[in-house]
This record gives C-alpha cells, sequence and structure tokens, in this order.
C-alpha cells in the first residue's frame, strides 16, 4: 500500500514543515533542486508552517482545559444528577417540564462491574479515528499495540468524549501495520468494568 510522502495529522505536519524549512535550502541543490525551485519550495512551506502550527497550539489548548475541566465534571455532575432525579419526583414536575428542561434521561440500570465501552476504527490519512460510546461511564482509557506484542501502551487517558484520533507515527517508516486497540470504562479516575472487544485496523500512515 503507497503512503503519502507529506504527513497528514496536524502535529506531524507542522514538524515535517519546520524540516523543510530548516533544510531545503543546502540539501535541495544536491538533489538537483534550481534556485527558483528551492525558492518557491520554502515559500510554500513557509506559507503553511504557521498556520498549521496555530491549529497544533488550539488543539494542545482544547487539550489541556478538556484535562482541568474533567474533575470539576466528576464532582460536579453526580449533584445535578441527585437534584434532578429528585426534583422528577415531586408532583408538579409534569412531564412537558421534563421535556422543557431536558431533564428525560436514559432510565436503563448501569452495571459498573460488567459495563464496557464499545469502539470503532477507520484508517485515515495520518491517523486513526477512533470512535464509541462509554454507556455509563464517565470517561474511558485508549490503549493500542501492534498486533502480536503482548503489552498495551496508554495512548488516552480519562478522554469524556469521541471521537479520538491516534496520530502516532508508524513503528517502521514507510511499513503499513496493523493495529489493535481496546479501551477501558472509568469511574472516579478508576478503570471499572470489562475492557471492550479488541479492534484490530491496517494502518498505513
Amino acid at each position: 500500500m503507497a503512503t503519502d510522502m507529506i504527513p497528514h495529522s496536524f502535529k506531524n505536519l507542522r514538524d515535517w514543515l519546520k524540516l523543510q524549512i530548516d533544510e531545503v535550502a543546502g540539501i535541495g541543490s544536491s538533489c538537483g533542486m534550481t534556485s527558483p525551485e528551492i525558492v518557491t519550495y520554502l515559500a510554500s512551506a513557509n506559507l503553511l508552517h504557521p498556520k498549521v502550527a496555530e491549529i497544533v497550539t488550539l488543539m494542545e489548548t482544547l487539550e489541556e482545559k478538556t484535562n482541568d475541566l474533567e474533575p470539576h465534571l466528576a464532582t460536579q455532575l453526580p449533584l445535578l444528577r441527585k437534584a434532578i432525579a429528585r426534583a422528577k419526583t415531586h408532583p408538579g414536575c409534569v412531564p412537558s417540564t421534563v421535556l422543557a428542561m431536558q431533564w428525560k434521561g436514559d432510565s436503563t440500570e448501569f452495571n459498573p462491574e460488567t459495563a464496557r465501552p464499545n469502539i470503532k476504527l477507520t484508517a485515515m490519512n495520518g491517523r486513526v479515528k477512533v470512535e464509541g460510546n462509554k454507556p455509563g461511564f464517565e470517561a474511558y482509557n485508549l490503549y493500542s499495540r501492534i498486533k502480536g506484542q503482548v503489552a498495551w501502551k496508554a495512548i488516552a487517558i480519562r478522554k469524556r468524549k469521541f471521537p479520538y484520533y491516534d496520530d502516532s507515527a508508524l513503528a517502521v517508516p514507510n511499513t503499513p501495520e496493523v493495529r489493535e486497540y481496546m479501551a477501558m470504562g472509568v469511574i472516579n479516575d478508576e478503570e471499572v468494568g470489562v475492557p471492550s472487544e479488541i479492534k484490530e485496523v491496517v494502518y498505513a500512515g
């Protein structure tokens, strides 16, 4: 399977563009690039790099803000749920009120000992998209490994939302690999329940 020589994930693309900017002036001529070609090449890289770098910074800021929010959600959401559950038992809380306040929730009983997250994988250019759900859990931890390996590597901790994008590099550059992924549910910062089914995907970078 052919792979694109230019990375597609924003973080990897940022680093790749920086490498081009730093090195092509010295290396380009030895590879047969003319001076005008080098100038045009650098112009393209210099145009793209700050725009991609800004996106990476925003993504990292969002990740930081999300992590900062998680402990507050863990303590405050149960208080809100408790208050809503009590209010819904009052005779004055009619169905139209529940609907207007968006208090209608899933009444399915949740057993944290037997519940499990569900995941679905899609190989994309430059990353693997992990979709899924975490029924009843506050968050999930995500693990991956190369098929055939025994040990799992944690790649996402206490994530509250799907999808997750894994843009980690290939173990061997330009060599497609079969990756396996598994998720665990999290409540109060502790893994509980049953691991998700192990899913695999062929990833070519």
